[in-house]
């Protein structure tokens, strides 16, 4: 996994983790921007569900989203997808 190294921007990656609990997992990252070399660890957790699992884990409580959120995160999907359709391709040029 990727994160963006707080100093200098550039891309950091894991270089490894270890799970906390069965929704808390800590992540030990690397800067890739040799001249700023910062290490650092974060948490990754699981915050909330946004739709049901198919498969629930006894024992495993993850709170649902409320119907808002939902609806601001697909708002957000549609806002994003229009941008992307929006943008202007150049000849000769590609992604």
């Amino acid at each position: 996994m990727a994160f963006i190294c707080p100093h200098c921007n550039c891309v950091a990656y894991t270089r490894t983790s270890r799970y906390l609990s069965p929704l808390t997992q800590e992540e030990y990252l690397q800067c890739t921007n040799i001249v700023c070399g910062h290490n650092f660890t974060l948490f990754r957790t699981v915050r909330e569900t946004l739709s049901p699992p198919a498969l629930p884990k006894a024992g495993i409580h993850i709170p649902m989203a409320t119907k808002q959120r939902l609806i601001e995160m697909q708002l957000e999907i549609r806002r994003q997808k229009a941008d992307t359709e929006n943008q202007l391709e150049l000849p000769g040029l590609t992604a």
